[in-house]
């Protein structure tokens, strides 16, 4: 067990970068059909959202790990950038397990049609290599405030859509025509206070993995 601690612990720039690398391939086999052959439709899910921040967040640090194998730090841009995407990653995780897996069945939400490599695979990949194994920058608890913002984009574009007729769905709690006022209202404060909590999480747990917590 020391021997695995100290092997990880040596080779954390390495694993990260691995870590990254599988994240873009995951997406570019799995993700970019479905987006060619479904076209926009394909944006109403919102791991679509959250692995395309995974996939561009992902790029830009395996381009800069690659030139700067040796910094002992991440510049705080990239951090910010990647603690978007890790928390991004984190509310599909966390939204398909609690809420979504509830009305559709864990193991089809989870595992089924794609499910391991979009809800549970590539979020779990991201997290890991965010918290545990890239170099660190500090960012403050006052950073949680930005993961609200991907995830208000999103669902206010979905319920404007909904309340337009435009589509229905793609989840139940996005069916506007189906929930009384105080219904949508609750769903929108539990999505944007989901969000920043779960921006704090991701926070922690960066600290934690580096012990900074």
């Amino acid at each position: 067990m020391k021997g695995i601690k100290v092997f990880l612990t040596e080779n954390k720039r390495g694993i990260s970068l691995l870590l990254n690398l599988l994240v873009v391939a995951l997406i570019l086999i799995f993700l970019m059909p479905d987006i060619i052959s479904d076209g926009i439709s394909s944006f109403s899910h919102h791991h679509t959202w959250s692995c395309l921040m995974g996939l561009v967040s992902s790029v830009i640090y395996l381009i800069w790990g690659t030139a700067n194998r040796n910094a002992a730090e991440s510049p705080k841009w990239l951090r910010i950038i990647r603690y978007l995407a890790a928390s991004a990653l984190a509310m599909t995780f966390i939204t398909s397990v609690t809420f979504i897996s509830g009305a559709a069945g864990y193991v089809e939400t989870m595992i089924m049609d794609k499910g391991i490599i979009f809800r549970t695979l590539i979020p779990l990949l991201t997290v890991v290599s965010f918290a545990f194994f890239e170099p660190y920058a500090e960012i403050g608890t006052s950073f949680a405030f930005l993961n609200i913002i991907p995830t208000g984009i999103y669902f206010g574009i979905m319920a404007y859509l909904n309340m337009a007729g435009s589509i229905d769905g793609p989840y139940y709690f996005l069916e506007y025509d189906n929930l009384p006022g105080i219904g949508r209202f609750s769903w929108a404060l539990l999505m944007i206070g989901g969000a920043y909590e779960v921006g704090r999480f991701i926070i922690f747990l960066g600290k934690a993995g580096n012990g900074k917590a």
